[in-house]
């Protein structure tokens, strides 16, 4: 390789490479969101026209659409999906089929689909694709313990990275990997790996219970290189989820701090009670708590300059049956909070440029059947309806509000005030 007139066919083979597996960023593509419905991409521009692209799903196969893992530019997306075969009275049940597909999405075909087996559950998550877009992290959970009618010949569980170029499996860690069984042992039921963070040489997961009740307790980094696993430093790898604002570093999550009083929440959650922000240093802030009311997401908006806090009340046991009216609020990086919405039942909310968008779903009687979706557009203090839906969820899906393209964000903006220094 050291021979000059080698290395014109090197780099060019390297361009091509980086071609095909990098989406181009389009200085000029307006922002958009993508709706879901289980079915088709709905792209809503931020002056409100809308592009609809279907996903490519056979009917009765369901992925969530805070399962897939977008590129940074929305053009493709990674997905993974299990599907069962209807059970046929007097005769054995047939096996699952799951298949990992990338998809792209303008063109509504499917750049790659890999056959994972028979495996009865798989996950790659918002988390699950690289940033350059070169690697994609699927969790996949094979059998049940005890299941008789297991297969013997496959672990339990996979952790499986691929080449986003080719499909390809370049990377594989499961249960009967001896550096996975000397830190987790054995599990006492069923467990998927749960992708925090992929990157071209590592990948940061955490083992979670799958199919009941359970959290994440620890999470690791998996060295792609060496195969070495070691704990992931930072309590942020240890939740459902995360926000990140590349430009800063910075990430933000939900968290239950037993020094500060909290709400007990209905059913089985932590008693979450603060939001927390780590820098790209490393340096962790609490900047909100909440003892009355549970906060539940945190997402970062008005380009990186606020985080907005979504809020589970507390139970009314006098009123058992009144519907929860969650609402958000937002945080300034000075610590005031301001009031976002309090006009649904329950809402989704991204951030996006000056401001934030927000899905609204409400139903006068909470039936899924009859119930309107509205996504808001909030900016230097207006709002604005960008897109409305109203019918039957048989008819077209519940909406989600799947991705949102990145803010725009200052790499200088003041850190957020810490205020349980």
């Amino acid at each position: 390789m050291d021979c000059k007139r080698m290395l014109i066919p090197v780099f060019s083979l390297l361009a091509l490479l980086l071609l095909s597996i990098t989406p181009a960023l389009a200085q000029d593509t307006p922002w958009f969101v993508y709706l879901y419905n289980g079915r088709d991409l709905l792209r809503v521009y931020q002056d409100g026209t809308t592009e609809s692209f279907n996903v490519g799903l056979a009917e009765g196969v369901f992925v969530g659409g805070l399962e897939m893992a977008f590129s940074d530019d929305g053009s493709r997306a990674a997905f993974c999906a299990t599907s069962y075969p209807p059970a046929v009275e007097g005769q054995a049940s047939e096996p699952p089929s799951t298949r990992l597909y990338l998809r792209d999405i303008v063109g509504q075909t499917n750049l790659f689909d890999v056959d994972l087996g028979t495996a009865i559950g798989c996950r790659i998550g918002p988390e699950g694709m690289s940033p350059d877009g070169s690697r994609i992290a699927v969790g996949v959970l094979n059998s049940m313990p005890g299941d008789p009618q297991a297969n013997a010949d496959k672990p339990a569980w996979q952790l499986l990275v691929l080449d986003a170029a080719t499909g390809s499996i370049v990377h594989e860690l499961n249960a009967d990997s001896p550096e996975a069984v000397n830190i987790f042992g054995q599990a006492s039921g069923p467990t998927m790996p749960y992708v925090q963070s992929v990157e071209n040489n590592s990948v940061i997961f955490a083992l979670m219970p799958w199919f009941t009740e359970g959290f994440i307790e620890a999470a690791y980094r998996w060295n792609l290189d060496s195969g070495v696993i070691e704990p992931a430093e930072g309590e942020q790898w240890e939740q459902f989820r995360l926000d990140a604002l590349e430009a800063t570093g910075e990430q933000v999550w939900i968290a239950a701090d037993p020094t500060l009083p909290a709400n007990q929440p209905m059913g089985p959650m932590p008693s979450y009670n603060v939001v927390r922000v780590v820098n790209g240093g490393g340096q962790v802030s609490t900047i909100y708590h909440n003892a009355e009311e549970n906060p539940i997401e945190a997402e970062f908006i008005n380009d990186g300059q606020q985080v907005a806090v979504l809020l589970n009340p507390p139970f009314d046991e006098s009123n058992p049956g009144a519907p929860l009216q969650y609402h958000w609020v937002a945080v300034d990086r000075a610590g005031s909070v301001t009031d976002l919405s309090t006009d649904a039942v329950f809402s989704y909310l991204r951030g996006a440029p000056g401001g934030y968008v927000r899905l609204v779903w409400d139903s006068p009687d909470q039936d899924p059947n009859n119930a309107t979706y509205r996504l808001f557009y909030t900016a230097d203090g207006q709002t604005t309806e960008l897109w409305s839906m109203a019918g039957s969820a048989d008819q077209f899906g519940s909406w989600e509000l799947a991705w949102a393209a990145p803010m725009p964000t200052s790499e200088s903006l003041p850190p957020f005030t810490n205020i349980n220094p």
